[in-house]
């Protein structure tokens, strides 16, 4: 009886061992299955990632030589600037020494100006202080008119002056 367990039990060993390695084939088979998808995938991935990485220096070149072409500008941009403040300096420049020669022009003409209207206030003054002068001057010019004869033209008959007796 002991043989016939043993017997017994030696094919039931058998039978699970022939099970076993059943389920560990199949269960090799699958992990095999799987690992080849997730290879397959990371080598799409990493395929992916390899012409994410090609554009992105490509965009990173582009973007150098766009900054180039940008540093070039505010190069030419600043060169300009500073000949343009250099020609409005100038023209300040020459408008100041324009505006203080002017201002000379003007003190000078400001003198004679200052110059002619006191000659003029002082006259009038003269006369104002001294109007026995003006008065003289005025009757010495009436009394040159009355010496000269004017000449004679007829006179209409509203216009006719009053005989004055001898």
């Amino acid at each position: 009886e002991i043989s016939r367990v043993e017997r017994g039990l030696t094919g039931e060993i058998s039978r699970v061992e022939r099970e076993l390695t059943g389920k560990i084939s199949r269960v090799e088979r699958e992990l095999k299955g799987d690992i080849a998808s997730v290879e397959s995938g990371l080598a799409r991935v990493e395929n992916e990632l390899k012409e994410d990485i090609g554009q992105v220096k490509e965009d990173i070149g582009q973007l150098k030589e766009d900054i180039g072409q940008v540093d070039g500008r505010l190069a030419r941009l600043e060169g300009d600037l500073k000949t343009s403040v250099a020609s409005v300096n100038g023209r300040i420049d020459n408008l100041d020494t324009k505006v203080e020669g002017l201002g000379a022009k003007f003190d000078t003409q400001g003198r004679y100006v200052f110059l002619v209207l006191a000659l003029i206030a002082a006259f009038g003054l003269y006369n104002i202080m001294f109007p026995p002068l003006a008065t003289r001057l005025a009757q010495t010019a009436d009394a040159q008119a009355v010496s000269a004869p004017a000449p004679a033209k007829a006179l209409g008959p509203m216009e006719q002056q009053p005989s004055t007796p001898p």
